[in-house]
């Protein structure tokens, strides 16, 4: 899955590849059943620093538990510089990003202040948008919608190339705060999902200056989206608190042909809610089905395993019929049940059911304490449950996803 020389580190895997240059810090240029980039460009900046005005300190990369894991460490030059750090983990369809940034005392910043920005190259004919966590608490939910075709809004003739590449963006959303995650959809089905990971709060705070002031644009040119998303877009210099900082973020694929078609004649349903009845096993220590679903809306955690969807909520202690994955407690508790099953012979497939992510915002779930609630979503812990699960079962048992009653529309999700 990990190849490597003296100037690029390759991740790849079925029809997908990403490379990630070893000489200039900046994300990876990636690659699906195709010789042009689907992705490119992803950036971290300030103001007029870009990627490649950093300097590359080191730039590592390993395979863990079945996982590519990279990592860059850079900085700026001139002073006040900042030290800057990427880590990449590769899922079978997705990649986790950590940004760390550490900004020195006089470090200002006049307009700018961007993280995993990026573009997508190709014709895209819609988007499926999961609203800001505030959005959703007052009623926002998730739809898609259509791009306008860039060539009719120009009214240019699209076979005048030069002159379509030439003409300025369309602007075709704006948020000040950061959607949880955008589906988009190419002409040819492929769909890319660009998401912000668990750290909702920090992606809002605006490096701890003003509320409400950052910018997140989806910017159409002639065959390639830009979206830029920025945590700081101020209208006067600031100089914020010098310190380090932190964003997560992952994107996701899937091919129109990689859809698989599990279809197993009978199957057995299991939860944490009954966990495995003794009457589900043989005397072979083999399950009576091997084809087995986990339903994972079916549970009996303590009410604090629970999410509290809103500000409003956590205050009042309202909690929601699903568990945070974000609390330790939801995490050992499947892996427990996985284990379990891992224990027993013969199981040809395990189906996930209803294993959906969520806004949350009770700050115990990630170790920290707000009296207002901190907004996170459990995105990522959902992935490393999934990767997890999957170097656990090694190519042995299947595992894929049943399709249930799941809240949002997500390729992450598609196991």
């Amino acid at each position: 899955m990990l190849s490597k020389d003296k100037k690029q580190f390759i991740v790849s895997q079925n029809n997908w590849k990403s490379i990630h240059s070893r000489k200039q810090f900046a994300g990876p240029e990636f690659y699906l059943s195709s010789k042009t980039p689907l992705v490119s460009n992803i950036s971290t900046y300030l103001d007029n620093l870009k990627n490649n005005a950093a300097i590359i300190k080191t730039s590592k990369g390993n395979m863990k538990s079945g996982q590519a894991i990279l990592r860059e460490d850079a900085y700026w030059k001139p002073a006040p510089h900042a030290d800057l750090a990427n880590t990449y983990k590769y899922g079978k369809n997705h990649v986790r990003l950590t940004t760390d940034i550490s900004l020195k005392k006089g470090t200002s910043i006049k307009r700018h202040f961007g993280v995993g920005s990026l573009t997508l190259n190709g014709k895209w004919v819609r988007f499926y948008c999961i609203p800001p966590a505030l959005h959703q608490a007052e009623g926002c939910t998730p739809e898609w919608h259509d791009i306008v075709d860039f060539a009719d809004s120009a009214k240019v003739d699209s076979k005048k190339y030069k002159e379509l590449e030439g003409l300025p963006p369309i602007m075709i959303a704006h948020w000040h705060r950061p959607p949880l995650a955008i589906v988009f959809e190419r002409h040819d089905g492929t769909l890319l999902e660009v998401g912000i990971g668990d750290d909702i709060y920090r992606w809002e705070k605006s490096l701890s200056t003003i509320p409400e002031s950052g910018s997140y644009k989806l910017m159409l040119y002639h065959n390639k989206i830009h979206f830029i998303r920025e945590p700081l877009m101020t209208c006067e210099t600031i100089s914020p608190e010098p310190r380090d900082y932190r964003f997560q973020s992952y994107f996701a694929w899937k091919h129109i042909d990689e859809t698989e078609k599990i279809k197993p004649e009978k199957t057995l349903t299991i939860s944490l809610q009954k966990g495995i009845q003794k009457n589900y096993i043989t005397s072979e220590k083999t399950l009576i089905c091997p084809d087995i679903i986990i339903d994972f809306a079916k549970n009996n955690f303590d009410s604090h395993f629970y999410r509290t969807q809103s500000s409003l909520d956590y205050v009042r202690k309202n909690r929601s019929a699903s568990p945070c994955w974000k609390h330790r407690g939801v995490q050992k508790q499947y892996k427990l049940l996985m284990r379990q099953l891992n224990m027993l012979e013969g199981i040809k497939s395990i189906g996930f059911l209803n294993l959906t992510p969520g806004v949350c915002t009770d700050p115990s779930h990630i170790n920290k304490k707000n009296k207002n609630g901190l907004y996170h979503w459990d995105i990522n812990s959902i992935l490393e449950f999934i990767e997890w699960s999957r170097n656990l079962w090694k190519d042995d048992t299947v595992l894929y996803t049943v399709k249930g009653n799941n809240k949002f529309i997500l390729p992450s999700l598609e196991i």
